[in-house]
């Protein structure tokens, strides 16, 4: 573009921070007090690859405090309180470079849910999101005691943390609004793996779904603990660590009339929080959404339809919608030490650990003001069956404005995370046994084998389709739903694994070290977060809703092999050294050291997802490819390259039928690296030296590559396009430092 800036938009990132931190600490008598406070303010503006100008700011806060009082040199108190929160956290996009009809066609969306974001399969998106503001709290108290009688040392106490999280402040929507588009739109039904794209069902204006959130919510959990413990010195060479703890977790409370609604998968009802059903839908009277849609007052709606709402929309059994609180987790933990001989420990422990706090505020966020609210809705709009195709002209007048009726008729076209409301939290039985030898004084070495054996992890899937393949959605459970995607308890994984160490202290100028894990974890979907920790498997992790045993296999994170190795080198000359103590010969070799650090591991597990939204033809109404690839040997090669780093050949797409390539058949390629440093000191004089160092990362240029294209029907299968996570090619840095 001639005489101007040849860019779709010309802007300049900043990012500016304010911080402050100060501690208070006094001590009188047998007491001890303690506080302190800090903060960091915080705003950034950033240009992103979606030809948006992100804005971003945060305040934080954070003080402790702390009392302990020693009541007899065998007995003591010791209490805190802190607090950690993030204030006025807020996000915004805009697109300067939106072309003005792009602005009035989308204005209703942007009004009602900010800057609208549009993703692509296989492509790069466009667009932005906000503007959001949300504030976050923690608060936690303890209180323990310590206290030494005899040959046991005892210890007991409390501890609560209670979180709260605010989205949507000082009068600002918590907003984003999301169109995508996939192959379903421009799709071959009989051949959805090797046809369709999304660019093309965009250019068509035919989205597969959206998600749309303007939310002014808040939510509360409350997660109390207590524990004992004894560690017994039974002997001089046997000590036995004893102890209990107590686990528990409420509800996530609404607060400020928070609603929340999702789908029963034990009933296929749809269940509304807050203890009674929103209003029948009233135009006339004001009634709007949030309101349960009639026929009289929905234009559309089927009777048929209204009967299943009455029928199928009812009030959720816990007010807080659930997970239901708990309060009867106990974990016992045993560890024993013995130490045979001076030179030779054993260890060993078993503890039962349940996960409570961090998982419970987040299983409610995605169902908070559902439908019938329109302030969040995720919406299919099109799926592979489809005959005649919603397209943009047509979804846009629905989406926006305040005094509307809910935008979606009934809840089943949406497709957001639903939960079991009687979800339990996870726990894991964790044991291990460590053997440790002093060989030498310098020289230790340990073997040990570490395992767990996980319960009640929560598994998400593709429920209420048909039970078998072929079946068409025809024969679902609840035949007035749709695909529902939904988290149960249902997911165990275990873990194995040896470990290996050597380690000698420095001595003579020498230090180094070496470790070797061989390991394995296994589950059968419950691994991770659906398709975000799921590797290249992606939602093909779960291929099999209704029989989880088909879908154990190797666990995505899981890698066989990792080896790392250290060492320090200081050379023997110059001064108070061995050799060349003086003169020009220790002013010249003096002061030496070199360092080597090298790592390597196997490479992560591959397992190769199908693109077809449903080749299994169960119903799926949702675009997520559940599906998994047909193989027809094995995809192993003697030697992987990045332009073929597995048999192609050997795949094939599954029709009406799940696909048979299980979860990590072959492993990516495998990561190595060596840095190497060099360093001299050079004094001076007394208070004033240089250091020289010299750094080479990755000192002989490995190529990591990354993992390779692994959906079939996809683009890029069988391709590496890019290195590994973390890898670079090889840097060199020298400097000088000067220290006075």
């Amino acid at each position: 573009m001639a005489g101007g800036n040849n860019t779709i938009l010309n802007a300049v990132g900043t990012n500016n921070a304010n911080a402050f931190s100060g501690r208070v600490d006094h001590n009188f008598n047998n007491n001890m007090i303690w506080f302190r406070y800090s903060f960091l303010d915080s705003s950034a503006t950033q240009p992103t690859g979606q030809h948006a100008l992100s804005t971003s700011s945060a305040d934080d806060r954070n003080f402790g405090g702390g009392y302990a009082h020693t009541f007899t040199p065998h007995l003591v108190l010791d209490t805190t309180i802190g607090y950690s929160g993030r204030w006025k956290a807020g996000y915004n996009d805009t697109t300067p470079g939106a072309p003005a009809s792009a602005a009035a066609f989308l204005g209703a969306v942007a009004k009602s849910y900010g800057t609208p974001n549009f993703t692509f399969t296989g492509y790069n998106g466009a667009g932005g999101q906000g503007a959001q503001e949300n504030v976050e709290h923690e608060l936690s108290f303890a209180v323990n005691t310590t206290w030494t009688h005899g040959n046991h040392l005892f210890r007991f106490g409390f501890f609560e943390l209670i979180s709260q999280e605010n989205q949507g402040v000082n009068g600002a929507n918590f907003g984003s609004a999301t169109f995508a588009f996939d192959q379903t739109g421009t799709a071959d039904p009989t051949n959805q793996g090797a046809t369709g794209n999304g660019i093309a069902s965009a250019l068509l204006g035919v989205p597969t779904s959206g998600r749309f959130q303007a939310e002014v919510n808040s939510s509360r959990i409350i997660s109390p603990s207590a524990y004992i413990e004894d560690q017994w010195k039974v002997s001089p060479r046997v000590t036995l660590n004893l102890g209990l703890r107590w686990d528990g977790e409420s509800s996530p409370h609404l607060l400020n009339g928070t609603t929340a609604a999702e789908i029963d998968p034990n009933t296929g009802n749809w269940i509304i929080s807050g203890g009674k059903l929103p209003p029948p839908c009233n135009p006339a009277g004001g009634v709007y959404a949030p309101c349960i849609p009639t026929v009289s007052s929905y234009p559309g709606l089927s009777s048929s339809d209204a009967a299943v709402l009455q029928a199928h929309v009812v009030v959720a059994a816990n007010p807080n919608l659930g997970p239901d609180p708990v309060y009867t987790d106990f974990g016992p933990h045993i560890g024993i030490a013995y130490q045979p001989t001076d030179k030779i420990a054993i260890r060993g422990g078993y503890g039962l650990a349940f996960d409570n706090s961090i998982s419970g505020i987040q299983s409610v966020r995605d169902r908070l003001l559902a439908w019938p609210s329109n302030a969040s809705m995720p919406l299919n709009f099109n799926s592979i069956s489809t005959v005649t195709p919603t397209t943009m002209t047509q979804v846009i007048p629905t989406i926006g404005g305040t005094q509307i009726l809910p935008t979606a008729p009934t809840p089943w076209q949406q497709y957001g995370w639903n939960y079991d409301p009687k979800l339990k939290n996870a726990y894991s039985h964790q044991f291990n046994l460590d053997i440790q030898d002093q060989v030498t004084s310098t020289l230790l070495v340990s073997a040990a084998y570490v395992g767990s054996i996980d319960r009640r992890l929560p598994v998400t899937g593709l429920s209420n389709n048909s039970p078998d393949p072929g079946g068409a959605g025809l024969d679902r459970p609840f035949q007035w739903g749709a695909t529902a995607v939904m988290a149960t308890s249902r997911g165990t994984s275990s873990y194995n694994s040896l470990q290996l160490r050597a380690d000698k202290r420095l001595s003579g100028g020498l230090n180094f070290g070496s470790g070797f894990t061989w390991s394995k974890a296994m589950d059968n979907g419950g691994g991770g977060m659906y398709d975000v920790e799921d590797g290249p498997m992606g939602f093909a992790t779960m291929q099999n809703y209704n029989d989880l045993n088909a879908n154990r296999g190797i666990t995505s994170n899981s890698v066989k092999f990792i080896w790392y190795g250290y060492s320090l080198y200081q050379l023997p000359f110059g001064p108070h050294q061995r050799w060349l103590n003086h003169g020009l010969g220790a002013a010249t070799l003096g002061g030496w050291q070199a360092n080597v650090t090298a790592s390597a591991h196997s490479g992560v597990p591959l397992g190769f997802p199908d693109a077809g939204s449903d080749p299994a033809n169960i119903g799926n109404t949702i675009g997520f490819n559940y599906a998994r690839a047909n193989v027809s040997g094995s995809p192993k090669v003697s030697h992987p390259t990045k332009a073929a780093a597995f048999n192609t050949a050997v795949f094939s797409h599954p029709v009406n039928e799940y696909g048979n390539s299980g979860r990590g058949m072959i492993t990516a390629m495998p990561f190595d690296n060596v840095d190497f440093s060099l360093m001299k000191d050079i004094p001076v004089r007394e208070s004033f030296r240089f250091q020289f160092r010299g750094e080479f990362f990755n000192l002989f240029n490995i190529q990591n590559y990354g993992t390779p294209g692994t959906t079939y029907g996809g683009g890029g299968f069988g391709i590496i396009t890019s290195l590994a996570p973390g890898a670079t090619p090889r840097q060199i840095q020298l400097s000088l430092r000067a220290s006075f």
